[in-house]
């Protein structure tokens, strides 16, 4: 809808914001109609990633609970940007949500314990999640950090064994014909840089057509 949503937390509580524009003079030099607070999330609840999701809005948020990020359940709010409220509110057995990516129809899900592993979930309407992937250690990875390429999902974060390195995965491939349920670890941080995280991957496109990560 031409509008720029923003995730919010004031007070304990969670809100999103709308920002639109429209051009007098230069592209987007007009406010038109952006909206403070245009939809509340139940209180202590922290959003950290929004995704369009068709018409509508998703916004994964997980219980505030001070430094104890470890109790609790992340949560997927699904809204129409136009009610008052949203219409869905789906729990995921995990404390902590840190990133969403949505791609060829598919809303992922990333969610976990930090520094004590986390999964990948693939949600599949309704009440319903399938997990896709599964880490017994390292950290969920930041939004900005999941990215998607013919099919190929990947994201990058931090294994905390050895040195806490930084890693990239990749699940799927963009070959039909080989698994597409396949796991990949396609990116580590070399020896002598502990404590590398890894924030933001994209996938881009040189003007000879090669895609590099």
């Amino acid at each position: 809808n031409n509008k720029l949503y923003v995730c919010d937390f004031i007070n304990n509580q969670g809100l999103i914001h709308a920002i639109a524009t429209k051009r007098v003079t230069d592209d987007g030099d007009t406010n038109n109609a952006s909206l403070y607070n245009a939809l509340d999330l139940p209180f202590g609840y922290l959003p950290t990633d929004i995704e369009s999701y068709g018409t509508d809005l998703v916004i994964l948020a997980s219980q505030n609970r001070g430094v104890a990020f470890n109790t609790g359940k992340s949560t997927l709010f699904f809204w129409d940007t136009i009610s008052e409220s949203f219409y869905r509110q789906v729990d995921i057995d995990e404390p902590w949500g840190s990133s969403l990516l949505m791609t060829n129809g598919n809303l992922y899900v990333w969610a976990g314990v930090p520094d004590f592993g986390y999964s990948v979930f693939r949600y599949l309407g309704g009440a319903s999640f399938e997990k896709v992937a599964y880490f017994e250690e390292g950290n969920p990875p930041p939004p900005g950090a999941v990215d998607a390429y013919r099919g190929r999902v990947a994201w990058g974060g931090q294994i905390t064994y050895p040195q806490n390195a930084g890693v990239v995965y990749a699940l799927g491939s963009k070959n039909p014909q080989m698994p597409q349920d396949a796991l990949h670890c396609i990116a580590t941080s070399s020896a002598g840089t502990a404590g590398t995280y890894v924030t933001a991957i994209k996938f881009l496109q040189s003007t000879s057509g090669v895609v590099h990560r």
